[in-house]
């Protein structure tokens, strides 16, 4: 995440949304459609959504953390690799790439990349889907970026929080709601070079628009990971897509135990992009997070609130399932 500053935030009860229909216009849904319809989907409190949340494995996460930040090696060519920095300056960065490529096809998934180039530097995305019904091609997007930086040496990077965190969660909820069926497809991304002007996210939306896609939303994790003395997640938004940032809303009041808080003025991390584009979107993070690492060589795993963490990305699958419409 680049350098942020926060707006107003409001303290959130789930009343304050509707979430029968997604906000915002553009490229994505002005009319709900994540939730109109014919709506054969599962409810909020259903069997198979508390099966899905419940798979959601902490220390998977916590894992993922500790290999993509260097404290554990991770096996890349059959030889163990510490990835000491994933700045997309760095060799890092294409190792962290590698290292993602390998875990989702692990789980028996195709990756595409979309490599690109921008500023100084070349790097790519990682792109899999999970498929809609019908044909559908409007999608939802949960992503995060893999990339790291240290302001004063970007060689040494470790980038727990910022954002090892956020793609650790991403991964979880790929390997958790793999196999399932949505109404919409779900494009899992991971993005390249967010440090470097959000260079991944805007090939991604360059890619999807030239396409004809529709992107209902995007969700984007980044520093999920910090310390928070009050136990509180924020999503962060603007005015127009309340609609959609209210499965977020519904999603950590029902399937974790943090609070959620609401700002209304995005920065800083990919979701602008989208929102440049007219499509909603917001960001998880940890709310009054201690920056104290913030883009430091001590952004290290040991740093880093395991099950904060894991009760954020046990939200982020929940939303990303009812957004796009679980079947089964």
């Amino acid at each position: 995440m680049k350098t942020r500053i926060l707006s107003f935030v409001l303290i959130l009860g789930i009343t304050a949304f509707n979430i029968t229909g997604c906000g915002g216009g553009g490229n994505g849904s002005s009319s709900g459609e994540s939730a109109g319809g014919d709506d054969i989907s599962a409810g909020w409190d259903s069997p198979l959504m508390m099966h899905v949340v419940d798979d959601v494995s902490q220390a998977n996460w916590e894992q993922t953390v500790r290999q993509l930040s260097g404290a554990e090696p991770v096996q890349l060519n059959g030889e163990p690799v510490y990835i000491t920095s994933r700045d997309a300056h760095t060799p890092g960065s294409a190792q962290a790439a590698a290292y993602l490529r390998g875990r989702l096809e692990s789980m028996g998934f195709a990756v595409t990349s979309q490599p690109f180039s921008c500023e100084d530097v070349i790097s790519e995305n990682l792109l899999v889907r999970l498929p809609g019904s019908g044909g559908n091609s409007s999608r939802v997007v949960l992503g995060a970026h893999y990339d790291s930086t240290n302001d004063e040496d970007y060689w040494d990077s470790p980038g727990a929080n910022d954002n090892a965190s956020g793609a650790a969660a991403v991964l979880e909820a790929a390997r958790v709601l793999n196999g399932h069926r949505f109404t919409h497809p779900i494009d899992i991304v991971f993005f390249g070079a967010e440090e470097v002007d959000f260079c991944g996210a805007y090939a991604y939306v360059d890619d999807a628009q030239a396409s004809g896609a529709v992107i209902i939303g995007a969700i984007i994790l980044d520093m999920i990971g910090s310390y928070n003395a009050n136990y509180q997640l924020t999503i962060e938004g603007e005015e127009e897509y309340r609609g959609w940032m209210g499965y977020a809303a519904e999603a950590i009041s029902r399937y974790s135990n943090l609070d959620a808080a609401q700002t209304f003025e995005s920065s800083d991390s990919d979701h602008v992009v989208f929102q440049q584009n007219g499509i909603p979107a917001y960001l998880l993070l940890t709310s009054d997070f201690d920056d104290s690492y913030y883009h430091t060589t001590d952004d290290t795993a040991a740093h880093i609130q395991s099950d904060f963490g894991y009760q954020a990305t046990r939200a982020a699958v929940g939303a990303a399932a009812q957004s796009a419409l679980i079947i089964e």
